[in-house]
């Protein structure tokens, strides 16, 4: 699906509970945001400062170097040093 379209998805990749805990953390806890990139396009925020538990633990597995691994070997793309060459 990824050559096709460009996307994949993870379906199920979370834990239920551990997205519910997520999902409440980012409603309820107050998040410091500043806002990246210019206003014309490309502009997201950032949390900074200290991030609830559950938020850091998750941003932690996101930045990972398994799961760069994982999305090379579901994409094709060389992420990570160890995936595989498609050349």
């Amino acid at each position: 699906e990824f050559e096709e379209r460009s996307e994949i998805l993870l379906k199920d990749f979370l834990k239920e509970d551990r997205f519910q805990a997520v999902c409440a953390a980012l409603r309820m806890e107050n998040i410091n945001l500043e806002k990246c990139g210019p206003p014309n396009k490309r502009s997201y925020e950032r949390a900074c400062g200290d991030l609830p538990a559950v938020i850091g633990s998750c941003m932690e597995l996101l930045r990972s170097e398994a799961f760069f691994l994982l999305l090379s070997n579901l994409t094709g793309l060389k992420l990570h040093f160890l995936a595989p060459n498609d050349e």
